[in-house]
């Protein structure tokens, strides 16, 4: 399978879409090709290209699309005339969907379904999609045991299945227990859910694995100790300083090195001494489809255009990369990075060391498509930590994250955003994305002493400009 890079496209979306003000309003949309004797194909909704070139096994990323009913059109790949699918889409905000072209060439038609972003922690959630056309009913289970899937018929797309995370010896059989397909070593990772769809012809099964969401963290970091913090109770140290100033004056010179410096111990004492605290329903809704279009009639139009998925343009997903440094040339920032998941309050977790940077696994890693974040403190308990010079970055500046193959992967500042941890566009920042974005986190603005944390997050966004 190959996920295609649309950044093109999503930027004539995003435009053909500009009086849409609020992330809120928008249904996150992919789209699968998964015909398998169609050509290649061309996908406009509401009369934009979404999707150009897309072979069978081509998959997006989630898109963006506002609230509502859109019209979307199916073309053979460059000719926008005679429509081979044209239907009517209804999506709801804050849902997410998929929409596969499936069946042969000549019954060409969508499925829609929606997709949960919801997994528990720890577990892993999987379902599986019946669309090989001339396929049997099958059962998907164990080799030998259990069917954790029974009776899937061609168009079936089953409900999710919440399990524990390992891997998994399965296979897809048919209803008596003949086995057609091998899928043993199957990998499901915790906090992150699956949609698993059987395509291609009976003679030529195989499955296309999509990754519908990751665990996102219910809150926004805590990365500041208050080291640096200029808030009001600091201030009290300042008139203490002045006050022992004035002392000294009226006691006279002879004592003057002496109250000063006791002055000074009491400063810098209650700076050392101030710390900080470091401490879902999926929306039901129903899709509207008209009847697909049938085309029969434009099967030899279609056939003429049908190329060899070998001399695809696109090129595949990047292969994950376990992050392990961070360098920064532009602010002198070289360090380790360590993965973290999230606290006992659902906030992502953060090192205890302020000169290291935490990655948040149950995201996806730097390269891949969606929003891989790290974070990092901006000071320590006593002064400046790894992250205190992010404010300084600027739209252009270069980010280098380097894996444990000595691979280097470089990002580019596009921009940065300051937000109060309850106002923090979550999706946004940790959610899928059809660009493979770094969000790098720490804290700002004002250090509230008496819940001993930032009342501001500091979010700089970045993407994947080149791969070394």
């Amino acid at each position: 399978m190959k996920k295609f890079g649309l950044s093109v496209i999503a930027l004539v979306l995003s435009l053909a879409f500009a009086n849409f003000a609020s992330a809120a309003e928008n249904a996150m949309v992919r789209i699968f090709h998964a015909s398998p004797d169609a050509p290649a194909v061309d996908v406009y909704v509401n009369g934009d290209a979404v999707v150009e070139g897309a072979e069978f096994k081509d998959a997006t990323d989630y898109l963006e699309l506002p609230a509502g009913k859109h019209m979307v059109e199916i073309y053979p790949a460059g000719v926008m005339s005679n429509a081979v699918i044209s239907t009517e889409l209804e999506v709801m905000a804050g849902q997410a969907y998929t929409v596969a072209a499936i069946n042969d060439l000549t019954n060409l038609e969508l499925s829609v379904t929606t997709d949960t972003m919801m997994v528990e922690e720890g577990k892993t959630k999987v379902r599986v999609g019946h669309f090989s056309p001339d396929a049997p009913t099958v059962d998907v289970g164990l080799i030998g045991g259990d069917a954790l899937f029974s009776g899937a018929n061609f168009k079936d797309v089953t409900d999710y299945s919440e399990l524990d995370a390992g891997t998994y010896d399965l296979e897809i059989r048919t209803t008596d227990g003949t086995q057609v397909l091998d899928l043993s070593g199957t990998t499901l990772n915790a906090n992150t859910v699956y949609s698993v769809y059987a395509v291609n012809t009976a003679s030529n099964l195989e499955v296309v694995v999509l990754t519908d969401a990751t665990m996102m963290p219910s809150e926004m970091p805590q990365t500041g100790m208050g080291g640096t913090a200029n808030s009001a109770s600091s201030n009290l140290w300042v008139y203490a300083l002045i006050g022992g100033v004035a002392i000294t004056s009226i006691i006279g010179l002879r004592r003057f090195q002496k109250i000063t410096n006791i002055v000074f111990i009491v400063t810098i004492f209650g700076v050392i001494t101030a710390c900080s605290n470091p401490v879902n329903d999926v929306i039901k809704t129903e899709v509207t489809q008209k009847e697909p279009v049938q085309i029969s009639e434009k099967v030899e139009e279609l056939q003429a255009t049908v190329k060899d998925s070998s001399t695809s343009s696109f090129v595949p997903a990047s292969a994950p990369v376990n992050p392990l440094k961070i360098t920064i040339p532009s602010i002198n920032v070289e360090a380790e990075i360590h993965p973290y998941g999230m606290d006992d309050t659902g906030r992502m977790a953060v090192p205890e060391d302020p000169e290291e940077v935490g990655w948040y696994k149950y995201g996806v890693t730097p390269g891949s498509a969606g929003n891989a974040v790290l974070a990092g403190h901006v000071d320590s308990k006593v002064g400046p930590a790894v992250f205190f010079y992010l404010k300084d970055l600027k739209t252009g500046d270069k980010i280098h994250i380097t894996n444990a193959n000595g691979e280097e992967l470089v990002f580019e500042v596009k921009d940065s955003q300051k937000y109060s941890p309850e106002d923090a566009p979550m999706n946004e920042i940790f959610g899928p994305s059809e660009t493979k974005s770094l969000n790098l986190i720490t804290c700002t603005g004002y250090f509230d002493r008496s819940v001993g944390h930032y009342e501001e997050r500091l979010v700089v966004f970045t993407e994947l400009i080149s791969e070394i």
